[in-house]
């Protein structure tokens, strides 16, 4: 048994909090590019402007998040090939949600 309990345990909470973060962009993303995209909220559906608006918002926020996903990653990479060669891991300030 581990910190999160059985595997099972361990295996649902990391899909609940993966289903939380991808809510959270999600919320972020379309907040985001509704305010920067969506004239008038008076129209039932969004003008051809506003629909391109929001298609390259998307896509270049979704660009952005796999960039920082990829840096993240090699920086966790390197963390780790320090700490396996000996070398402490620098002192970092974890972010606060």
């Amino acid at each position: 048994m581990n910190f999160f309990g059985n595997d099972s345990d361990r295996q649902l909470t990391v899909a609940k909090m993966e289903a939380d973060i991808m809510t959270d962009m999600f919320n972020k993303m379309s907040g985001s590019c509704a305010k920067k995209c969506v004239v008038k909220y008076s129209d039932g559906d969004l003008n051809v402007a506003e629909m391109l608006c929001v298609d390259r918002c998307v896509g270049k926020y979704m660009q952005a998040q796999e960039a920082v996903g990829n840096t993240l990653r090699k920086y966790e990479e390197q963390l780790k090939a320090l700490e396996a060669s000996g070398v402490k891991s620098p002192n970092y300030v974890t972010p606060k949600h």
